[in-house]
């Protein structure tokens, strides 16, 4: 059995059935006539997709039964329509009556005679920036007093916005909208529509606020300015959302920013408030580009610059940097390391400056004293040719003699007097020495030979 309810369908004993107009996750709509008044009007049904069935004489059926069960949202469901008729505002859809039949619960609206934006799009290609933030205005207006209401829409969506034949903006489809209040966490029940719904709906506990159908409102002007459905919220952490500017050259890069700041995927990094949104929107339109001097405090200026594709480069530039300052680091060690060495080489090169220089006193010095040595020795000798003749008193008298072993010249180093003729002894043990003793009958100095 089919889940519509059949063409020519009386409900409420007052409303046909015309035709379908759709279905959502929460319900079916219809176009139906009042028969009373003669008017076409448009009405919902609750029918939960995946919950609900049809069965005999159009009555609906639960297969839940938890105790969120089709009773609860039926309940819910009737409440909140009869809050939603209190709602006056040309923007939005007017509710004017909510009744039980089948099981089920419906709500009657004002049938607007149009083309939802989906459609429009789909049809005629992105739109051009003037229409789109004209549109945007309108839907901001719309949306703003439903939130000064404390009520979420929860499905903002090209699909539930329609352009009527007078091009003016008229947000339809309450069926998922819920009471809220600013701050608090309640839990809601989860409706989805992937492309448009932010993260927080994804879960039924978790806080909501306006900020909640901004994002919402930013993925339909994504949508607007690029003919292109956003990519599900629960896939942009691994997949990048393309801000509208690279899509297309003639979006501005202020413009694109604005879209994805209402998209950011942390609550509170979006525009908080319709308001804030709508100063920055307005900027655009009356072609001021100063986007960031429009954001306020709750909205990070840092925030307006960025996209998925920024926030993905935001990690690179951090790697970059952070490999950049180990390079650094390390090459500053290497050049403190380097100095260093050269330092060490310097120190060692001056100590070694130092020995040369010392070295070369103390040769100096030695030479000064051999010379002196030599001198004397030299003295000695010319004293004993003077005195060969005679040579009392050097009876006992011994020569050495040292051969130089790099010049082959023979010095004379020293001498030893001896008490008795004949006796000698070593007193240096360098080689190449050779000994010499005075003899008194030949008066010559005869060469004494040296056991190895």
């Amino acid at each position: 059995m089919s889940s519509y309810l059949p063409n020519g369908t009386i409900l409420d004993n007052n409303y046909r059935i015309i035709e379908l107009i759709g279905q959502g996750g929460f319900g079916i709509t219809y176009k139906a006539e009042n028969i009373s008044l003669g008017n076409i009007v448009c009405i919902k049904e609750l029918f939960i997709s995946g919950n609900s069935t049809r069965g005999a004489n159009n009555t609906v059926h639960s297969q839940n039964t938890k105790e969120n069960s089709f009773i609860y949202f039926k309940e819910r469901f009737v409440t909140e329509a009869r809050d939603l008729a209190k709602f006056n505002n040309p923007g939005i859809v007017k509710v004017t009556r909510v009744f039980e039949q089948n099981e089920t619960a419906y709500f009657v609206m004002d049938f607007v005679e149009g083309e939802t934006l989906k459609s429009y799009v789909s049809k005629n290609g992105r739109l051009t920036l003037q229409m789109a933030l004209s549109i945007m205005d309108g839907l901001m207006n719309a949306l703003e007093y439903v939130h000064n209401k404390n009520t979420l829409h929860r499905d903002i969506k090209p699909d539930n916005v329609i352009i009527d034949k007078n091009g003016s903006v008229v947000l339809i489809d309450f069926g998922s909208a819920r009471q809220f209040t600013e701050g608090n966490t309640i839990t809601h029940t989860s409706m989805i529509t992937p492309g448009y719904a932010p993260l927080e709906q994804y879960d039924e506990r978790v806080k909501r606020g306006a900020f909640t159908d901004i994002y919402s409102l930013g993925a339909t002007m994504y949508f607007l300015l690029t003919g292109q459905k956003p990519i599900p919220a629960t896939s942009r952490n691994i997949e990048i959302l393309t801000a509208p500017h690279n899509l297309f050259p003639d979006i501005s890069v202020s413009l694109s920013s604005a879209v994805m700041l209402a998209m950011n995927l942390n609550p509170q990094d979006r525009f908080q408030t319709i308001a804030e949104m709508r100063k920055v929107l307005q900027s655009q339109k009356n072609q001021k580009l100063e986007l960031t001097s429009a954001i306020t405090t709750k909205a990070p200026d840092n925030a307006v610059i960025k996209d998925d594709t920024n926030r993905k480069d935001e990690k690179s530039i951090k790697k970059v940097i952070i490999i950049i300052c180990l390079v650094l680091v390390i090459a500053l060690f290497l050049i403190i390391a380097a100095r260093l060495e050269v330092l060490s080489k310097r120190s060692a090169v001056d100590n070694l400056e130092t020995q040369i220089i010392d070295s070369s006193v103390n040769s100096q010095e030695q030479t000064s004293t051999q010379e002196q040595v030599y001198a004397d020795e030299q003295t000695y000798n010319e004293q004993v040719v003077k005195f060969e003749d005679t040579p009392i008193g050097f009876k006992d008298f011994i020569m050495k003699e040292w051969i130089d072993p790099q010049t082959k010249r023979s010095q004379l180093i020293g001498n030893e007097i001896f008490g008795k003729y004949g006796d000698y002894y070593t007193v240096d043990d360098r080689t190449q020495i050779f000994y010499y003793i005075y003899n008194q009958n030949t008066n010559t100095f005869d060469h004494i030979p040296q056991e190895d």
